[in-house]
């Protein structure tokens, strides 16, 4: 049986509301919209498509990769959004 992430936290007020990820594909433009793993409710369930913003770096910009830590929280209407990343490793 297949969940939406808001009926997977709508009995837990006790649990936070933003929750550790990984991204689950790479970026390939600063525009792609990518899934996300959040390991606390199911290894194999991506969900998404996900905003994220790209990380300054001193000679560009940083995309995210395939196993990248993220944080997402979820909005008003439970969609998740990448709020940090950092590169994994």
């Amino acid at each position: 049986m297949s969940y939406g992430i808001v009926d997977l936290i709508a009995n837990q007020q006790d649990r936070p509301q933003i929750f550790e990820g990984i991204f689950a594909e790479n970026a390939a433009t600063v525009d792609s919209m990518l899934e996300i793993i959040i390991p606390s409710f199911d290894l194999n369930q991506r969900w998404g498509p996900c905003p994220w913003t790209p990380r300054p770096t001193d000679g560009g910009i940083d995309l995210p990769s395939r196993g990248d830590r993220c944080l997402v929280a979820l909005d008003d209407n439970g969609n998740p959004w990448v709020i940090g990343w950092w590169p994994y490793g």
